[in-house]
């Protein structure tokens, strides 16, 4: 269950146009597009206010503490599940970190560069700087495989890769793929799966969508988070 409440909260990481000199849009994004997609009948579980500081992108959760970044600048900030900001902090050689994604003892994280960090967010500590061949936006961890998962930039591609930064497979989505995956998360809850489903700019500019990793296509399974907000949403982490 923790990890499915994470994927809604994931889902809470949107923006307004007033702080669009604020957030990274995908350069092809039209967020006034108009989207037919099939739902799934998922209801809000919780959401808070980001008030850390301005540019909050990358989310994540141990299930006590909730994690994010600073895209546009290198803070990191704790809160408590209740929306509560812990504490505001910096870790040196960190910067700019857009998804995020735990292991169970480090989290991983890429400034939308060829390599990721490795973090200790408990001690404030860079574990760990992992060259790789893709230019990282969205990760996940895969509970089962024991590899991460990731996004490449504003591209559709996939990538599966150890904590080496060693890329084991890369793929593109079957079915009516989205392009623009700020965020992604791993789904070993949901009945069918192991799932994994990513935030998207593409469409309305704020869509999560679900992923099949067995068959490597897109389910068609679609939830439109700009209907949660008033103003024009963008997805983060």
């Amino acid at each position: 269950m923790k990890k499915l409440l994470l994927l809604i909260l994931c889902a809470t990481s949107t923006y307004t146009f007033a702080q669009q000199e604020q957030i990274e849009i995908a350069p092809f994004v039209n967020a006034n597009q108009s989207s037919t997609t099939v739902k799934d009948s998922f209801n809000l579980a919780f959401s808070f206010p980001t008030i850390a500081f301005i540019g909050e992108y990358g989310v994540e959760t141990d299930g006590t503490d909730v994690y994010v970044t600073q895209w546009l600048d290198d803070s990191l900030a704790r809160y408590d599940q209740s929306g509560n900001v812990l504490e505001e902090f910096t870790i040196t050689g960190v910067e700019r970190v857009r998804d995020l994604a735990w292991d169970g003892q480090y989290y991983y994280g890429s400034p939308n560069e060829f390599y990721f960090y490795v973090l200790d967010l408990d001690n404030k500590a860079l574990i760990n700087t992992i060259q790789t061949r893709c230019k990282i936006r969205g990760m996940a961890y895969d509970t089962v495989e024991d590899i991460l998962r990731a996004t490449e930039n504003w591209s559709p591609s996939f990538y599966n890769m150890d904590k080496q930064g060693n890329i084991l497979a890369q793929w593109i989505p079957s079915g009516g793929t989205m392009d623009a995956i700020s965020g992604l998360a791993y789904d070993n809850f949901s009945p069918g799966g192991p799932f994994l489903w990513g935030f998207s700019q593409d469409s309305t500019g704020a869509m999560i969508v679900k992923y099949d990793i067995a068959s490597q296509t897109q389910t068609g399974n679609m939830i439109d988070v700009s209907g949660l907000v008033t103003e024009p949403s963008y997805a983060g982490g």
